[in-house]
């Protein structure tokens, strides 16, 4: 915070700052210590005679914003860059410096953001524009990413006497080159081990451009683009991947608005420990949970999921139809500090299913219907299985979970997740298990 106040010329809190740059410290910081762990590991083992470690060029892998981080994190390209500079600043592992191959995608370069039809994107921008003409007192309570369905967002704000403000603005700043000299200006203390000194040289150096040359800009867009004057704001999970949002929130904040902020899915008080769960806590006035109490936190307050709400009547099983036994995919790379399985014990967990497949009785299999996860990470789960069980049968098409549900007779889930939070809140057969060691609890959450 002492920092970046006298790297812009501003006096602002500790919390206008964790507000802006909390969230991409905690991921960093986390999947920065992973890399240095693992290379230490290569330099314990003594088997690593040689390497290859890309340039490392710095203006090149200086993320844009937290969403773009968020894109490159899952990549070869950026976690060879990273592990290149431990292995560099260590001196142990000979390397030689080799320019990556293009395999015809530069995805550590471009973000995407995901694509809504155009007609969509019209009437969104249309109903941001007329929110942000209606005067303040009509808006005094902001909702933004609040997972409440449409119908009763809307039924709400007309309860509460304000005008709909259904959809947020997604701002943006443009791309520039990083100011490496303005960068050089930020020097963080307090180096007390090996790893420290690595983190405080990478730092001011990795920070997203938007915090640092695009702070200004961004901070005027923000506070152009959101209502002028709130009294209230309320979120679930705003603060990921929505920089707009954290600064314009950390600027009413500071001018004396309240934030209350809600739970947005499973793990969140019951995990034995969730960096991003965390942060939520510390940033809000206020925090909604799902139930859920936390010890000597007094900000945490059980209430109704607005995520949950409704669920019932959406889900209905068919005593005819299959097993639905539902997988899940993590990132090769560890990408966040929560107690659920990440990297390569992906493979533990495959090995599990496997398991479960083979004990089953045979009239059981006959109805498994096994649902691989959106994203497979480039595990090549689809082939493994063909290894593993070549008469399962397979499921990675478009339908949604809920016109699976529909469909099937019973839900099998295999990993901690909001999905059996929302099959018991759709009072839905359910049957769910996982391997404790992978997924650690609270001890507030095992009775």
């Amino acid at each position: 915070s002492k920092e970046m106040n006298r790297l812009h010329q501003v006096d602002r809190s500790n919390r206008y700052w964790r507000f802006i740059i909390g969230p991409w410290l905690y991921f960093f910081i986390g999947i920065f210590y992973d890399r240095f762990l693992s290379i230490c590991g290569a330099i314990q083992s003594k088997k690593v005679t040689q390497t290859w470690i890309p340039p490392l060029n710095i203006e090149r892998y200086v993320p844009k914003d937290f969403s773009t981080f968020r894109e490159w994190y899952w990549g070869d390209r950026y976690n060879q860059y990273l592990y290149g500079r431990i292995i560099k600043a260590s001196g142990e592992i000979p390397f030689e410096i080799k320019n990556q191959k293009d395999s015809g995608s530069e995805e550590i370069l471009v973000s995407n953001t995901p694509s809504i039809g155009v007609g969509k994107r019209i009437i969104q921008r249309f109903l941001v524009s007329i929110g942000k003409l209606a005067p303040s007192r009509w808006n005094q309570i902001i909702f933004v990413s609040s997972y409440l369905h449409r119908k009763d967002l809307l039924r709400l704000q007309l309860a509460l006497r304000q005008f709909p403000y259904l959809f947020s603005p997604n701002v943006t700043i443009k791309d520039v080159l990083p100011d490496l000299k303005m960068r050089k200006k930020l020097k963080l203390e307090g180096e007390a081990n090996r790893f420290e000194n690595l983190l405080n040289d990478i730092l001011p150096q990795q920070i997203p451009k938007v915090y640092v040359e695009g702070f200004t800009d961004m901070r005027q867009k923000s506070v152009d683009s959101f209502p002028k004057s709130p009294r209230v704001i309320y979120t679930t999970n705003g603060f990921w991947g929505n920089d707009g949002f954290n600064f314009w929130a950390a600027n009413q904040t500071e001018h004396g608005a309240k934030l209350v902020a809600s739970q947005h899915g499973g793990c969140y008080g019951s995990a034995a420990w969730s960096t991003t769960e965390t942060h939520e806590i510390r940033v809000c006035d206020r925090y909604f949970s799902w139930g859920w109490e936390s010890k000597g936190q007094p900000k945490v307050t059980p209430f109704p999921s607005g995520q949950l709400s409704g669920l019932h009547p959406r889900m209905s099983s068919s005593p005819k139809g299959p097993i639905l036994w539902v997988g899940v995919s993590v990132a090769r790379y560890a990408s966040q500090l929560v107690s659920v399985p990440m990297s390569r014990q992906m493979l533990d967990y495959l090995n599990e299913q496997q398991r479960f497949s083979q004990k089953v009785t045979p009239q059981v299999h006959k109805l498994l219907l096994r649902r691989l996860f959106p994203k497979d990470y480039e595990w090549d789960e689809k082939q493994r299985w063909m290894v593993m069980d070549p008469n399962l049968k397979i499921y990675n098409g478009d339908k949604t979970m809920y016109q699976q549900l529909n469909e099937s007779r019973l839900y099998v889930g295999t990993y901690h997740s909001t999905t059996d939070l929302e099959t018991l809140a759709g009072n839905y057969p359910t049957i769910t298990y996982f391997n404790p060691d992978l997924n650690e609890f609270r001890d507030s959450a095992k009775p």
